[in-house]
């Protein structure tokens, strides 16, 4: 017997067996608490040695009870399942169990844990409640009453679908029935203002005879003047920004919410090169973080006009900006010259016209609320709920019940009897209905989904907003049940332009683009980074997913593909020719580019980064968690802190190796050191690079020199190693060939975000089935949506 067997039976789970047997009644209580035989005796052979009562970790199995109906301990085996059955535990330089006795081990161990989960999800169902996202909350009340006034600043933060919102914190508290509230009443009182006084109308701002610029013209540079030069039909700007150019100072800022119709005439000014007009929208006195709408190249004398739509809210108004314009030749500022002399770039500004607000539609109830003799036909509650109905259906996204009706007729009543009018009856009804749970809540049945629920589920999964007409009559009639039905609209779905929508969002949530603004670049170190390459970065990863998916391309495109999605400011940034204009489109990669593939996006080197350093630890656990979804554990508390080196005297790869000396720390930095090594390739804005940027100490203040070379070498956990990111990228593509690692994450991924609940262990065999599925068929993300949404996981909760 070796020392693990004799600790055992000194203490522990046979010791206690032998305590139980004196203690009558208790002996079934407590013995569930020890676990099957067979993983004692694995436990035994291979784990006390360092989980036991001495452990410098977090698991001590002495006090680990076999408990799997209590959450914690359900949670805690089944980690020890994935850590045993995955070879990561016991470690390699660690004495091995006998393979029978793990086999048998892990069988016993699967068994009770798929056990203990399925007993669960029949008695509670599979998917917990799920509320509306605040994003979703946003969207359904813009398609109920056809605005598209902003509402999600009312309601509490951190309320978001899928990945981030799985799981608890799905109740409602105080804060979001007054968030829920102001939120309809926002809503309520945009949707009957734009019926009231919501007719087009057509506002052109002239900038040439405006008085407010002309105050401008011969005001000194140093006092915000004599930066723009006008012309008998225009004005020029030479300045990238400024305040002269509000649209509120010179004629327009939006009276009601809605979409707005923008058509403006510009001119390529003394251009040399290519030049950009870039439109903002801001409000009040916060011109000082404007919102980016849309920015348009124009070539040397080029006369462009340019027209989109815009959504503004109240009282907001448009700015104007200028970019990649270039100095006079002779290097001379605006400064020194002054706007008539001045012979540098410029953007002539001729017409600017702004129309709206527009509406798609006007709601029966919000059309019939607007007339002056409402209250006159509507005396009784029977009347009101007669209006209500449609209103109320349409919220509920299903046909009403008894339930919906009774305590509304009921709450109708009580009020008439208090004396209120029947429009503020009607509007107080209106409010309740978007602050009820029937509307705020999925559908919470226990098994499978009725056909409005799963027409509700499949319209937030891949639109983020509720179902349509058409959806809707499909539920009605039965068809999503009927064979190529639920497959029929799913298609639909993905080939509509709202598709986005749910990329967006699920890009933002899986691949963190969320946290794009999280850190703002150094402008000294990263002067390149604006508001334009912003907007092309994130588009990148949106628009080349969005192709994945809708041209059913398979999950080693992730990896690595030919092509991507470039504007000319991102195929600059990308050293990239052959790109011209600011519209994102389809560009095929040249051989020996580094681009191709999600790790090569530049979106994903920002979110992995600060404003002015990288780190190999958060790119390499971007690549472990997001990627392959093998989250590292938190570090030791031994482990400490990596700190920069400001200084530029030492790598990061230098100070890591002297960090992996430790060997607690080695344990999770030899998977996760490997990825962000290879995208030390790219710096915290996503350009290629082969020395690390930084400040001279020396000479021309602010001036950039390379400074230390890259070495984004490195050895695999399994070691294979590579030779920069391209060669890490072909061995990350070949063990996606071998074990589908990738695509199991993204299939998990989808689930939890399309239902709102983390992959549960009785879910493993049907993910499995998928990802079986998927491989041997050689199947696309398109495919791999119709199998998620065709399964029981999506189907029932």
């Amino acid at each position: 017997m070796n020392d693990c067997d004799k600790r055992l039976n000194a203490r522990g789970w046979v010791s206690l067996g032998f305590a139980l047997l004196f203690s009558g009644v208790s002996l079934v209580l407590h013995a569930s608490s020890a676990p099957p035989q067979v993983l004692q005796e694995l436990i035994a052979s291979s784990c006390l040695d360092c989980h036991d009562e001495n452990t410098e970790t977090r698991l001590d199995f002495n006090l680990t009870e076999f408990q799997l109906e209590d959450t914690e301990y359900f949670r805690l085996w089944e980690r020890v399942y994935d850590q045993v059955a995955s070879g990561a535990m016991p470690p390699k330089k660690k004495y091995q169990p006998d393979s029978a006795v793990k086999k048998r081990a892990l069988e016993s161990l699967e068994s009770a844990l798929k056990a203990q989960s399925r007993m669960h999800q029949a008695r509670f169902g599979r998917a917990g409640l799920r509320r509306l996202s605040n994003l979703e909350f946003e969207n359904a009340i813009h398609d109920l009453f056809s605005i598209t006034t902003p509402v999600q600043d009312f309601l509490p933060k951190g309320n978001q679908a899928g990945l981030t919102g799985e799981g608890g914190g799905q109740q409602i508290s105080p804060a979001h029935i007054r968030g829920y509230l102001a939120a309809a009443e926002r809503a309520i009182s945009s949707a009957l203002d734009l019926e009231r006084d919501g007719l087009p109308r057509k506002v052109t701002v002239d900038y040439v005879h405006s008085p407010y610029m002309k105050i401008w013209y011969d005001r000194g540079y140093a006092d915000g003047g004599d930066n723009t030069k006008p012309l008998e039909d225009a004005v020029v700007a030479f300045k990238r920004t400024d305040f002269i150019w509000r649209t509120d100072r010179n004629g327009f800022k939006a009276g009601l919410p809605g979409r707005y119709r923008v058509i403006a005439e510009i001119q390529a000014y003394q251009a040399r090169s290519t030049v950009s007009f870039l439109l903002y929208k801001a409000h009040g006195g916060d011109q000082s973080r404007p919102t980016f709408l849309q920015a348009f190249d124009l070539e040397p004398n080029q006369v462009r006009t340019i027209e989109l739509t815009v959504e503004l809210d109240r009282d907001e108004y448009l700015l104007p900006s200028f970019a990649n314009l270039l100095p006079q030749a002779d290097g001379r500022s605006l400064f020194q010259t002054g706007a008539r002399e001045y012979s540098g770039e410029g953007i002539a500004v001729k017409t600017l016209l702004v129309e709206g607000p527009f509406r798609d539609g006007k709601p029966r109830l919000i059309t019939d609320l607007a007339h002056e003799n409402f209250d006159a036909g509507m005396r009784k509650a029977p009347d009101i709920l007669r209006v209500l109905k449609p209103f109320m259906a349409e919220a509920l996204r299903r046909p009403l019940k008894p339930s919906d009706l009774n305590p509304m007729r009921q709450m109708l009543e009580e009020q008439l009897k208090r004396g209120k009018s029947a429009t503020e009856v009607t509007l107080n009804a209106m409010r309740h209905v978007l602050a009820s749970p029937q509307f705020l809540y999925f559908d919470s049945a226990t098994g499978p989904l009725n056909n409005y629920a799963l027409a509700d589920r499949l319209s937030f999964f891949l639109w983020k907003r509720p179902p349509d007409a058409t959806l809707i009559g499909a539920a009605k009639a039965g068809k999503l049940r009927e064979a190529g039905g639920l497959s029929k609209q799913t298609d639909r779905l993905i080939d509509s332009p709202q598709f986005r929508a749910f990329i967006r969002d699920f890009t933002a949530q899986w691949l963190r683009l969320e946290d794009m603004d999280a850190t703002t670049p150094d402008d000294v170190l990263f002067p390149e980074y604006n508001d334009m390459l912003r907007r092309a970065m994130l588009d990148e990863t949106v628009y080349y997913l969005e192709h994945l998916f809708r041209e059913n391309l398979d999950a080693t495109y992730l990896i690595e593909s030919d092509f991507t999605f470039l504007n000319r400011e991102l195929a600059s940034h990308y050293d990239l020719t052959g790109v011209k204009g600011q519209q994102m489109r389809h560009h095929l990669l040249p051989d020996m580019t580094p681009r191709g593939g999600l790790l090569a996006h530049a979106a994903i080197h920002k979110v992995t980064a600060n404003g002015s350093t990288t780190s190999p630890v958060r790119r390499g656990n971007f690549v472990l968690s997001q990627l392959l979804g093998m989250p590292s554990p938190p570090p030791p508390p031994e482990a400490g802190t990596l700190e920069p080196d400001i200084r530029g005297a030492t790598t990061v790869r230098e100070r890591l190796e002297a960090h992996r000396k430790q060997q607690s720390c080695n344990r999770c930095h030899q998977f996760i050191d490997p990825p962000g090594f290879a995208l030390e390739s790219f710096d915290p804005i996503g350009r290629f690079r082969v020395n690390y940027r930084q400040l001279s100490t020396k000479g021309k203040r602010n001036r950039l020199i390379s400074g230390l070379a890259v070495d984004s070498s490195g050895v695999t956990s399994s070691g294979i190693r590579f030779n920069g990111f391209s060669e890490f990228k072909a061995v990350l593509l070949h063990e996606e060939k071998e074990t589908g690692r990738l695509l199991r994450n993204l299939t998990e991924q989808l689930v939890v975000y399309a239902t709102g609940t983390e992959i549960q262990f009785a879910d493993r065999d049907r993910i499995s089935g998928i990802v079986k599925t998927m491989r041997s068929e050689s199947g696309g993300l398109r495919t791999l949506l119709h199998l998620i949404i065709q399964s029981k996981l999506f189907t029932h909760r």
